[in-house]
């Protein structure tokens, strides 16, 4: 509520990410796992327990039923209508996370309708406590006078893979799903941030030693699956996406190595290799015009 009354007027304030719920970000994420070692918490002196354990008991002690993320998706739910009701006139953001405990017992699993895809061929509690929110967010009348989208803070090479786990994949079928639909509230929109830095981190992030050939594999996979996908080598579709955040170590990188082209592989329509001499700041463009391109209008 501060934070609205100080900038809502501001008119460079135009979107925020729902969070409160959540821990080192605003992504769906909680200490979680079987490892006593993962969270040095000695109560009373007694020995380390793991983080899912501790939320067994911490739940139970508040009433809700064993081994369920029942608490962690009714907190969720609150946030989303929490931020609804303070900001109108912004866009709301869900940002997934691959991060929640899994406390349930093995299965069955059955995420909300239509999230059923995102889930696909996982037994995973995480994957079915997330749609179960994202099901909430993506209520008409859940929102307020706010633009809403889903995002993935995790964009990398690896970031692909599917199969319960959302990232930018989960985050396209939401904006396929519901394209051209005519109001903010019923409309997602799409967006990815970078897990790290390319330029500090080219191989992890983009699986090359070689920054610039990073950043075009990273952008690759963000662009494949949307009508510009064979810009960048990848698959095309019929997916909008909105926005792509960076660091500024790449705003940096790309600035101080503005002059300096170098040789990055890229795939032509054909499938073919073909070396091109380019900066970082010349993909960067590119990544910015074909969002010009793809990205949906305001309703």
């Amino acid at each position: 509520m501060a934070l609205a009354a100080r900038y809502h007027a501001n008119t460079a304030f135009v979107s925020i990410a729902v969070a409160g719920p959540t821990a080192s970000s605003a992504e769906m994420i909680l200490p979680k796992g079987t490892d006593a070692n993962q969270l040095q918490f000695e109560p009373q002196g007694g020995p380390a327990i793991s983080p899912n354990k501790m939320w067994d008991q911490l739940l139970s002690n508040a009433g809700f039923p064993p081994k369920t993320d029942q608490a962690f998706i009714d907190a969720w739910d609150q946030a989303i209508d929490t931020y609804g009701e303070v900001f109108s006139g912004l866009t709301l953001v869900a940002t997934t996370g691959n991060g929640l405990p899994k406390l349930s017992m093995a299965g069955p699993f059955t995420p909300p309708s239509p999230f059923g895809p995102d889930c696909t061929g996982a037994d995973n509690i995480d994957c079915q406590a997330e749609t179960t929110i994202l099901s909430h967010f993506v209520g008409p009348d859940v929102g307020g006078a706010n633009g809403k989208a889903t995002q993935t803070s995790g964009l990398e090479v690896h970031d692909g893979k599917g199969n319960g786990y959302l990232g930018v994949i989960g985050v396209r079928f939401l904006s396929q799903l519901t394209m051209g639909l005519g109001s903010a509230s019923t409309r997602i929109l799409g967006g990815a941030q970078f897990n790290k830095s390319v330029a500090d981190n080219p191989t992890t992030e983009g699986g090359s030693p070689v920054v610039e050939q990073g950043l075009y594999n990273v952008l690759r996979l963000f662009f494949t699956g949307t009508p510009v996908g064979s810009e960048f080598g990848g698959i095309i579709g019929t997916a909008p996406l909105n926005y792509l955040q960076i660091y500024y170590q790449d705003i940096e990188y790309a600035t101080k190595h503005a002059s300096k082209p170098v040789v990055v592989v890229e795939t032509d329509p054909t499938g073919a290799y073909v070396p091109v001499y380019e900066t970082f700041q010349d993909l960067l463009n590119r990544a910015s015009e074909q969002l010009m391109v793809i990205a949906e209008s305001e309703p």
